[in-house]
């Protein structure tokens, strides 16, 4: 199997994963990491530089988690579960990921998400 291949079924699984372990409480109205994970999938290829622009895939789940994260504690939750993701992908470039609200025309703003970002830093300014 191609390296290239082994990092795409990797990225593919860790996905998954995230998705299956799901982030908040039952009956809670923060954002799911299940749901920011699938918002967010199309954009891998993007945030990977696999791909020159966001997919209009991914811009669509960037809108959804947009709307969806409408307090601090949501935009903080949102951000843990993206930075969970980036922790099992390859090549991820940060300020690809700060740069997909701009190039898919939506009016937030992300950080550049690392595996090593505060996301207790988040306040009003993103978003």
């Amino acid at each position: 199997m191609s390296t290239k291949r082994v990092k795409v079924v990797a990225v593919a699984v860790s996905l998954l994963m995230l998705i299956q372990v799901g982030w908040s409480q039952e009956g809670s109205s923060q954002p799911q990491c299940n749901q920011v994970v699938q918002q967010l999938t199309p954009c891998v290829q993007y945030v990977t530089g696999r791909e020159s622009k966001p997919s209009d895939a991914c811009c669509n789940g960037a809108k959804q988690l947009a709307a969806s994260a409408k307090t601090t504690k949501d935009r903080q939750t949102a951000c843990s579960c993206i930075k969970q993701a980036v922790g099992g992908l390859p090549n991820v470039d940060p300020s690809r990921i700060s740069s997909v609200p701009k190039e898919c025309n939506i009016d937030f703003s992300l950080p550049p998400i690392t595996r090593d970002f505060d996301c207790s830093t988040i306040k009003a300014m993103y978003w």
